[in-house]
């Protein structure tokens, strides 16, 4: 009986040192980054697919997670580092208002369409074939 627990004791201390037992994985040193966005986070894979840590990410991302029965939500707000300033050219104005150019040419397009919708309803009211 001491023969047999000191053989088979042998055999699991031989097969552990092989890593035969408990076979490892290969660990790789992948990290995931975000472009324009400051840090980074590991990321772990198992059978071929790539996991990131959902607080890492809120983290990266400036966003914050909700928590909510069995539901997870990131929310992720705009932050001033990711909008684009763009700068008005020369002779154009700093305002977010249509030129008045813009809004002319508008109410007189608006005025064909609504042009063009009376002579259709009436068209159709009357019945008149639609090539004449």
């Amino acid at each position: 009986m001491r023969k047999r627990t000191f053989s088979a004791l042998l055999l699991v201390m031989l097969l552990a040192k092989t890593g035969l037992a408990c076979p490892q994985s290969v660990e790789q040193n992948l990290r995931f980054t975000i472009s324009g966005q400051p840090g980074e986070a590991a990321v772990l894979q198992i059978n071929g697919r790539s996991y990131v840590d959902i607080e890492a990410l809120a983290r990266l991302t400036n966003g914050s997670l909700s928590f909510r029965a069995n539901q997870i939500t990131l929310n992720l707000s705009p932050s001033a580092a990711n909008t684009p300033t763009t700068t008005p050219a020369a002779g154009q104005s700093a305002s977010s208002e249509f030129s008045k150019e813009f809004v002319k040419a508008g109410i007189e397009e608006m005025s064909v369409i609504r042009e063009w919708r009376s002579a259709l309803v009436n068209a159709v009211r009357n019945g008149l074939p639609r090539d004449g």
